[in-house]
């Protein structure tokens, strides 16, 4: 998984690109499989409550958890109001995600329009795919 990516840059932004192709390159660097709303959201989730409470989540488990991210990580609540909707929109609006409105978010429960999810994982993985055949 590309850590790089999504935990440094989408979860922290750690750093920024000095231009957006940069950041396309980054995106694309490894195969796509897990979405940046599903994983930051989450993950800001987990910092949140592991701050709250003494936990032995420690770095020595890193690894394994980045490595099971897919598995661990939940998708956005469907029922958020549009206050709440354009908090968690904001979470991840430097990434390039095209953000649903909240009309298409109550239709579809997601912030990116599963279309163009499936269409970046078809062409991230069809490259990848023919780069390695």
């Amino acid at each position: 998984m590309n850590i790089v990516w999504l935990h440094r840059y989408c979860t922290h932004r750690a750093f920024t690109f000095s231009h957006p192709f940069y950041r396309f390159v980054i995106r694309n660097l490894t195969l796509r499989v897990v979405p940046e709303e599903v994983y930051v959201v989450s993950h800001l989730v987990h910092h949140a409550f592991r701050k709250k409470r003494a936990t032995r989540t420690t770095r020595s488990a890193g690894a394994l958890y980045c490595f099971l991210a897919g598995e661990l990580h939940q998708p956005i609540a469907r029922n958020l109001d549009a206050k709440d909707y354009s908090r968690v929109v904001a979470l991840v609006d430097h990434t390039g995600v095209i953000p649903n409105s909240y009309a298409q978010y109550q239709k579809w429960g997601t912030i990116c329009h599963p279309g163009f999810t499936y269409l970046h994982y078809a062409l991230n993985w069809g490259f990848w795919y023919g780069a390695f055949y």
